[in-house]
């Protein structure tokens, strides 16, 4: 999953892709959002066998990050900075989640309902077709 471009790493990433995300936010939105940014990510995706990496832990250190403790839980509540990046992923993963199943499903039973019409040699016409689209039925109505 990415975000403006920025992959956001997932519990099973790498360590160096963990780095990597960091580096993007930082060079993206600065550091302290960055940092805020990437705790955030990490409460809820963090590869904790990372916590055991030398490197990464020299890495968070130089840009005083703390994964270790409670601390990561409170910094990242506090700043609250990531909260509305996230909120507009989740709001459009419910999009692609329900939205286009429930949109295929309005358009694919009306052409399989005609098409089965059209296989048994039953009338086709525009009012025929017409009784099986949503827009069609409320015309109807009107009459």
């Amino acid at each position: 999953m990415t975000i403006e471009g920025i992959i956001i790493p997932q519990n099973d990433s790498p360590c160096s892709q963990w780095i990597g995300y960091h580096r993007n936010l930082k060079r993206k939105f600065g550091k302290a959002s960055a940092n805020a940014i990437w705790l955030q990510t990490w409460k809820y995706e963090g590869a904790t066998g990372c916590t055991a990496d030398p490197e990464f832990n020299q890495y968070l250190e130089k840009y005083d990050i703390d994964v270790s403790s409670e601390i990561t839980a409170a910094v990242a509540g506090m700043k609250n900075i990531g909260n509305e990046f996230f909120g507009v992923v989740g709001m459009y993963g419910n999009v692609i989640k329900y939205g286009v199943p429930i949109m295929i499903a309005i358009v694919a039973v009306p052409v399989a309902l005609l098409l089965i019409r059209i296989a048994l040699g039953k009338p086709t016409g525009a009012e025929t077709v017409a009784k099986f689209v949503p827009a069609g039925r409320v015309a109807g109505l009107l009459k």
